[in-house]
């Protein structure tokens, strides 16, 4: 026992060895910490918090977190040295693009410049640092608590990685990244001083029941020597696809239909899904059940190159083609090409993005709502107090009933707003799905090179929304960008102005007349890629002018006319180059793309 001078606040215990320790904080700002019954150390505090835990935050042991009745929230420890800096009040000023830009070309430059001076340190991080990730094949029921409703795919799969350091670091983190609904656990993994074989274990399940995107796990070591130089690894590896996919029946007709080609004979796909066939199974046809329920087939054609997979629902879709991918090249080399030449599921992109937007206005509507009861819930609250203060109290019983209504009110749209976040949630899923199946087939267009880094990096699957910035506001911003740069229609579109607005999306008219446009002209250009790089080679054989007459009349009538287009191909493309000077004053930066 310990009789206190002072009146406490608030109070937090813990045990250390076979020590007891208190953290008591005193009505005159003051935190006291005692071992057993003993004052250890005490320190004055800014304010008077009415709540005190301890906690591990990244690596720091026993840090503080102190909240008080205003809701100021703090973090910090003991044992540090007195800071006297004081944070300037936050300004956001607005962005000069220009001058941005610039900074950010003088940044590349630092950034070239500090690569190329240590340029040995940085092609010897392969070899100092060895990553292995090893998965497990058998899936095991499931020991974490999640919300997963379907019982038949509660389970899942270890995640082993071995770290071999040919030298010391002073720092090393390993974080592993899955896409929803997948989880891992632990998903962060620190070294301190490591200088020697480390090896981490963590566990990779289904935490929601829908549809997975993809199976793909990426590994990310960042590393920091002991010249003080950080590094980076990144890994990827596969989950086994019995963890979201079981064996089904196969169906012969779907809505959706994706048919792809390959260069090789077709393979037989007890072959390729060994794990899902029976004896009593189709050679040609094999079907699976996701954990949401939907079901999906794969096909294979008897006499030509083609598989073709169809499905109910497009979220299906993409890890199937992900799976069959990857089970191709392992079985037929990894020089094995696949090819997609049918139009892009643009369509069912526009619903799923306007599902998406619909129940993210839901979200903010109701967002606001509560924010306003929760308002006048207080306002209630106060003015409740200033009539039990006062000296000639009245009835209080209309201040009781409007607020019990207005908390019968609040636990309403609660409620609703709980149902609408679980909407929102599926609605950003199904949409990372259909996000990850356009990126895939935009793949198998084979288009360019620099195009296709920068789809990759537009087409994000992880469909995020923050309170100032929602996914659509982001998407429309970078659809212009492409637009106006590699898929611009005509050198018109290429001389407007850049787009420089990240306005809120309100309406998605635009935003679908957008992405629309995007999708269609990716084919348009794959198309005129292959046009140029055949009239390219045409070009650097053709005949001498003497001997022309005479390497004609040996050709076929086919192949003048494909010479003669691949001509008019080339008058058009120097009308292309020479129309900038033409058409510059008479661009209008105002006027939309078409």
């Amino acid at each position: 026992m310990k009789k206190l001078d002072y009146s406490p606040i608030c109070m937090e215990t813990y045990v250390i060895d076979t020590n007891l320790f208190t953290l008591v904080t005193a009505e005159t700002n003051m935190l006291l910490v005692y071992e057993n019954t003993m004052l250890k150390w005490s320190a004055h505090l800014d304010f008077l918090p009415t709540a005190i835990h301890r906690a591990f935050l990244k690596g720091i042991r026993g840090t503080l977190v102190l909240l008080s009745d205003e809701g100021r929230l703090e973090c910090c420890y003991l044992g540090t040295e007195p800071s006297f800096f004081v944070a300037p009040p936050v300004s956001v000023p607005e962005i000069d693009f220009e001058k941005a830009e610039h900074e950010l070309l003088a940044l590349e430059t630092v950034i070239s410049k500090s690569n190329n001076n240590d340029a040995t340190i940085q092609n010897n991080i392969e070899k100092d640092l060895d990553v292995t990730i090893a998965v497990d094949s058998e899936i095991v029921v499931c020991t974490f608590q999640h919300n997963i409703k379907n019982a038949a795919s509660n389970y899942m799969c270890g995640l082993k990685i071995t770290i071999v350091p040919q030298a010391s670091f002073q720092e090393v983190q390993v974080t592993i990244l899955v896409q929803r609904p997948l989880k891992v656990v632990p998903s962060i993994h620190f070294f301190s001083n490591l200088c020697e074989t480390a090896r981490v274990c963590s566990h990779a399940f289904l935490d929601e029941a829908q549809d997975v995107p993809s199976l793909i796990v990426e590994v990310k070591v960042s590393v920091i020597n002991t010249f003080g130089v950080p590094r980076a690894l990144t890994r990827f590896t596969l989950l086994p696809s019995s963890l979201i996919l079981e064996a089904a029946g196969a169906e012969k007709e779907n809505k959706h239909k994706i048919t792809l080609t390959t260069d090789q004979p077709p393979r037989a796909l007890a072959s390729l899904f060994e794990e899902y066939c029976d004896s009593q199974a189709s050679p040609n046809a094999i079907g699976f059940k996701g954990a949401s329920g939907n079901r999906a087939t794969i096909l294979v054609a008897k006499h030509s190159e083609k598989y073709r997979l169809q499905s109910d629902t497009v979220t299906m879709l993409p890890v199937l083609i992900e799976l069959l991918l990857a089970r191709l090249k392992k079985n037929c080399g990894p020089d094995c090409k696949v090819f997609f030449s049918s139009p892009l599921p643009a369509s069912d992109i526009f619903n799923y993005a306007n599902e998406h937007f619909i129940a993210k206005s839901r979200v903010k509507e109701l967002q606001e709502n509560l924010c306003q009861l929760t308002a006048q819930f207080r306002l209630i609250q106060k003015r409740l107090i200033a009539k039990y203060r006062a000296k000639n109290p009245i009835s209080l019983k209309p201040l009781e009933l409007l607020l019990g209504d207005t908390y019968t009110d609040i636990s309403e749209i609660t409620d609703k707003l709980e149902c609408e976040l679980e909407n929102l949630a599926k609605a950003q899923s199904d949409l990372a799905c259909a996000l990850y199946l356009a990126k895939q087939l935009i793949d198998l267009l084979h288009v360019d090179k620099d195009l296709m880094s920068m789809i990759s990096s537009l087409f994000c699957t992880n469909v995020k929304d923050l309170d100032i910035q929602a996914w659509e506001d982001v998407m429309d911003a970078s659809f212009c960008y492409l637009l106006r740069t590699l898929l611009a229609k005509t050198e018109k579109d290429r001389l407007r102005a850049p787009h420089t607005s990240f306005d809120e999306v309100k309406d998605l008219a635009k935003f679908e007349k957008h992405l629309g446009q995007v999708l269609e002209r990716l084919p348009k250009q794959h198309a005129l890629k292959e046009d140029d790089d055949v009239f390219d080679k045409d070009e650097s054989q053709k005949p001498d002018s003497d001997q022309s007459e005479e390497v004609k009349a040996g050709k076929p009538i086919g192949s003048q006319y494909g010479e003669f287009s691949s001509r008019l191909l080339s008058a058009r493309k120097s009308l292309r180059m020479h129309k900038p000077n033409q058409g510059q004053n008479s661009a209008d930066p105002n006027e939309p793309i078409t």
